[in-house]
């Protein structure tokens, strides 16, 4: 059995295989646009103080015990105040 990759189209593996039914390894390339030729959209975020951009403060993996075994904050915040959160983050998930 041929497996294609998942970035050919059906038609794209039809034309490729042509007759004999099988690939050369040529086909399994495909074109892709620089990303200088495409345009992006312009992104305008509004702005105000009632919309404030989400973000991923800390990420937390405790044990069913309450033990953090990972952390990573992603803003800088005390010692004694992470293991605060980390504690109140168990007390609401348990």
């Amino acid at each position: 059995m041929v497996s294609f990759p998942p970035a050919l189209a059906l038609p794209q593996i039809r034309a490729a295989a042509g007759a004999g039914g099988r690939l050369a390894p040529e086909s399994f390339r495909t074109a892709r646009p620089s990303p200088a030729a495409a345009p992006r959209p312009s992104r305008v975020l509004p702005s105000g103080p009632e919309l404030v951009p989400l973000q991923i403060r800390f990420f937390l993996l405790q044990n069913r015990a309450g033990k953090t075994r990972l952390s990573k904050w992603y803003v800088t915040v005390e010692e004694s105040e992470k293991r605060k959160i980390e504690t109140e983050v168990f007390k609401l998930i348990s």
